[in-house]
């Protein structure tokens, strides 16, 4: 790979870009972890259905995307049929956890 973030067959994202979604998603998990337990923070019930919403939109984005970009590089056929996939399991089970966190929150 290259300094440029090039390599054979495709772009790689610069390193930092990498790290920052491994720390967002450390986070996500951490917050919908945190929403299992029992009566949850509002804000972290809030944060969870945050988690499901974004993974939700990119789970079904990334598809549209990848397909009316062209499927010609390597990413976008992983994206079409690794990563976004895996994106929308990941944010239906937020949302589980977020909707039965919110279920049996008290009324406030």
């Amino acid at each position: 790979m290259g300094g440029d973030g090039r390599r054979a067959g495709g772009f790689a994202p610069p390193p930092a870009a990498i790290w920052a979604v491994v720390g967002a998603l450390a986070l996500a998990a951490s917050l919908v972890g945190t929403a299992a337990r029992p009566e949850p923070a509002r804000l972290v019930r809030a944060g969870s259905w945050t988690v499901a919403t974004v993974l939700l939109v990119r789970g079904l984005a990334g598809p549209v995307t990848d397909v009316a970009g062209g499927l010609d590089d390597r990413y976008e056929r992983l994206d079409l049929l690794l990563y976004s996939p895996l994106c929308l399991v990941l944010g239906a089970g937020a949302a589980l956890v977020a909707h039965d966190a919110s279920a049996g929150a008290p009324a406030r």
